[in-house]
């Protein structure tokens, strides 16, 4: 419903020229109206001409499915969106403008009885490539330790946003191999000190190392070859006493 005015030379053969004109409309608009009208400065107007103008209806959908599990503050395990026209499912008139696509996660404010929505999503989507996927490689959620959270990725063409969304809810297993959980909040896990590990989950914590038979750094654990635990240790944790 907007209106600008624009000066265009007019050349010999009566044609008038316009360098560019940009139109913006929400994702759900399919077409518009762009109606022309010429005057001079004598005052006279010419008749006008009313031109349609249909805008693609660029949607997303998933191109490899969102993980289900994860640990708070670690990246989520890789997963993907593919853009592609509703019509054709053709984006190459896009190419020279695929820098301009975009993709985001933010956590649904919204939750069920057995969800919550207390966490956020840090991270963004990798650029758009030429098969006109997006990736999404360290995406992170902090929130509490055995908590789903529902995630809703969304992309945009500039500031346009694009149909459609992908959704999916992933329940926070507790802290990462390599460490357990600092404070009271229930959100913030830390790495274990030198000398000790953690095998992670919903009851992570850091257990010191044995005095051989491993090597324990940033929290992990590995054994060493050529070491054997005696039968009587069989299904016990691995500790100092080892």
């Amino acid at each position: 419903g907007s209106s600008r005015d624009r000066f265009a030379p007019v050349d010999l053969s009566a044609l008038v020229a316009f360098d560019s004109v940009a139109l913006r409309a929400d994702a759900a608009v399919a077409a518009v109206g762009v109606r022309v009208l010429c005057t001079r400065a004598e005052g006279d107007v010419a008749e006008s001409r009313v031109a349609e103008v249909r805008f693609p209806r660029v949607a997303i959908r998933a191109q490899s499915p969102m993980p289900r599990v994860g640990f708070t503050q670690t990246p989520l395990d890789a997963w993907s969106v593919v853009l592609e026209d509703e019509a054709s499912g053709d984006l190459s008139r896009f190419e020279e403008h695929r820098s301009f696509f975009g993709c985001s996660v933010q956590v649904v404010a919204e939750a069920s009885d057995n969800e919550t929505s207390t966490g956020f999503a840090s991270g963004t989507s990798e650029p758009v490539d030429e098969r006109w996927v997006s990736s999404f490689r360290r995406l992170t959620i902090t929130g509490r330790r055995g908590a789903r959270y529902r995630l809703a990725a969304s992309c945009f063409f500039g500031e346009r946003p694009l149909l459609g969304t992908v959704e999916g809810v992933v329940e926070l297993e507790g802290c990462a191999p390599g460490q357990e959980p600092a404070g009271e909040s229930g959100v913030i896990c830390e790495t274990c000190a030198e000398g000790w590990y953690s095998d992670g989950g919903a009851g992570a914590k850091c257990i010191q190392c044995p005095v051989q038979g491993t090597v324990c750094s940033g929290g992990l654990l590995t054994l060493l070859p050529r070491f054997f635990r005696p039968e009587r240790d069989h299904g016990q944790p691995i500790g100092p006493a080892t």
